[in-house]
C-alpha cells in the first residue's frame, strides 16, 4: 500500500510540474477559449470517431476473450471498455480502467489469470498498433518525397523499421523453436497467452487490424482539431508524430498522459513553428474531450447488473 502510493504521487508530482513548465509562457485562458470556440459540428465530429474507437476497441477485446475462452456478449464488452476508459480518465492512474475490466471479469465468474491475460494482451495489441504505424511512416514519407522528419533522416528510418521487422519475425520463430525445452516452457506458455500465439491468422489479422484502425482515428481527430487552428504542418507528419504521442503517453509517469502529452506536443509542433499556445490547445481540447466523451461510461457502471 505505501509503495502503491508513493508510486501514486510521483505521478501527481510529474503531471503538475510538466504542466507548470509548459503553461509557463501560456496564459490559460488563451487554452480555453479555443475550446469554447470549437463549433458544434466539430464537437459531434470527434465523438463520433470516439464513439467508432470504442466500437472498434471492443471487438478487437471481444476476440482476445474468445480465444482465452472468456465468453462475454458484445454489449458487455463495449459497456466494460466505455466504464474502463472513464476509469482511466477521471481516477488518478492511467490503469484504473484496466482494473475495472479485471474486476468485471472475475465477478462474471472467471479467474483472475485469464482477466489478467485479457487485458494485459489487449494492451499489447494495442501497442503493437501504434508501431505499425510508426513503422510505416518512413515509407509513406519517402513516397511523398520528404527527405528529413525532425532531423532525422527518413532513409535512415527506413532501414530501421525494416531491421525492427525483421527481428520480430526472427524473435518470433525463436520462441517457436525453445518452447519445448523444460526450462522455457513456462516462458513461452505466458507469452503464447500474451501474444495469441496459436490464435488463427484470422483472430490476429482482425485484433492488429483493429489497433490499427483505433490510432489511425487518433491521427483523424487531432486532425480536426488541429484544422480549425490554422496549423501548418504536413499532414503526413501527423502520421508519425501522433504515433508516437500516443507511445510516449502509455509510459506510466503521470495521470493518465497529462503533462507528457502537452511537453510532446510544444517540443515536436514547435519544429515546424507552431507556438506553444496552439500546441498546448490541441492537446488540452484533446484531454477534455475524451474525458467528457467518457462520463457516459460512468453510467454503465451504475447500470452493470441490468447489462
Amino acid at each position: 500500500m505505501i509503495k502503491r502510493n508513493v508510486i501514486l504521487c510521483l505521478k501527481i508530482l510529474t503531471t503538475v510540474t510538466l504542466l507548470t513548465v509548459v503553461f509557463e509562457d501560456v496564459k490559460f485562458t488563451v487554452v480555453f477559449d479555443e475550446f469554447q470556440n470549437m463549433s458544434l459540428r466539430v464537437v459531434s465530429l470527434i465523438f463520433s470517431l470516439m464513439f467508432l474507437q470504442l466500437l472498434i476497441a471492443s471487438v478487437r477485446w471481444l476476440e482476445i476473450l474468445d480465444y482465452l475462452n472468456i465468453s462475454l456478449s458484445y454489449k458487455k464488452c463495449a459497456a466494460y471498455t466505455w466504464a474502463g476508459m472513464f476509469f482511466s480518465q477521471a481516477l488518478p492512474s492511467s490503469i484504473g480502467g484496466d482494473a475495472y475490466k479485471i474486476f468485471q471479469i472475475k465477478n462474471l465468474g472467471h479467474s483472475y489469470k485469464g482477466a489478467f491475460y485479457s487485458v494485459l494482451s489487449d494492451r499489447l495489441f494495442g501497442l503493437v498498433g501504434v508501431l505499425t504505424l510508426i513503422l510505416m511512416f518512413p515509407f509513406v514519407a519517402l513516397a511523398m518525397e520528404h527527405q528529413q522528419i525532425l532531423g532525422f533522416n527518413i532513409r535512415f528510418l527506413m532501414y530501421v523499421a525494416l531491421a525492427s521487422m525483421l527481428f520480430y519475425f526472427f524473435i518470433l520463430r525463436t520462441l517457436k523453436y525453445f518452447r519445448n525445452r523444460n526450462y522455457f516452457n513456462h516462458v513461452y506458455q505466458f507469452l503464447e497467452k500474451l501474444f495469441l500465439f496459436s490464435a488463427s491468422m484470422k483472430t490476429l489479422f482482425l485484433i492488429v487490424t483493429s489497433s490499427f484502425l483505433i490510432h489511425s482515428i487518433t491521427i483523424s481527430i487531432f486532425l480536426v482539431i488541429a484544422h480549425p487552428l490554422s496549423v501548418e504542418i504536413p499532414t503526413v507528419m501527423f502520421l508519425i508524430l501522433i504515433p508516437m504521442m500516443v507511445l510516449i503517453t502509455t509510459l506510466p509517469i503521470s495521470i493518465a498522459g497529462w503533462g507528457v502529452r502537452e511537453s510532446f506536443l510544444v517540443f515536436t509542433f514547435g519544429q515546424f513553428g507552431v507556438e506553444n499556445a496552439t500546441s498546448i490547445s490541441i492537446s488540452i481540447v484533446y484531454g477534455l474531450l475524451v474525458l467528457i466523451f467518457s462520463i457516459p461510461g460512468s453510467a454503465m457502471w451504475f447500470l452493470k447488473n441490468k447489462i
